[in-house]
């Protein structure tokens, strides 16, 4: 709801860090890095795609038929992943979708951790396709470059999701906003 408020997608992003701040209790935000739908295929084809099991059978946004089970997703197979939510046939939520994304995107970190020339490849496709690629850190590319080593060093259990409670609703202009529960906050 905090990047919806932005006036572009930078001021998006910014209002968004800030959230995530104000929600952590003041944790400071130092960095990010957002890509949009698009630029995930572009990345999840300089990866080479990834091998991945499906919890369940869909019909993907690019049209294409999935079934459940073990695939070979190319970029397109990932944005369809990442994207299911109201197309999904098992947990067609917010939250159904966020623990897929949250999946398929453990499952990318581990095939770019075996194979860090696979990281390579992915940090140049993002810095060359800038249109949706955002971050903090500049597109120059030495503060982008300098996480690789941070990156390669995290294990999956370094990587932590939570869900925070709070009443759904709809509100402004038809967001949907979560109020979140302060005390369980």
């Amino acid at each position: 709801a905090a990047f919806n408020c932005g006036t572009t997608v930078e001021d998006g992003l910014y209002r968004a860090s800030q959230a995530v701040s104000w929600v952590l209790g003041g944790v400071k935000i130092d960095e990010y890095c957002a890509v949009d739908m698009n630029m995930m295929e572009k990345l999840g084809d300089a990866m080479g795609g990834i091998d991945f099991d499906l919890e369940m059978s869909y019909r993907g946004h690019s049209g294409t038929r999935y079934y459940k089970g073990l695939h070979h997703l190319d970029g397109t197979g990932i944005m369809d992943y990442l994207r299911s939510r109201t197309n999904a046939t098992v947990k067609s939520n917010d939250i159904g979708r966020t623990g897929r994304q949250r999946a398929l995107m453990i499952a990318i970190f581990e095939k770019l951790k075996r194979d860090p020339t696979l990281l390579w490849k992915v940090v140049q496709t993002a810095m060359d396709n800038t249109d949706g690629f955002f971050t903090s850190a500049g597109i120059n590319g030495t503060s982008l470059l300098s996480t690789i080593p941070f990156l390669l060093g995290l294990s999956e259990q370094d990587i932590g999701s939570y869900v925070i409670t709070g009443k759904y609703r709809t509100a402004l202009k038809g967001w949907n906003f979560t109020f979140t529960d302060q005390e369980n906050r």
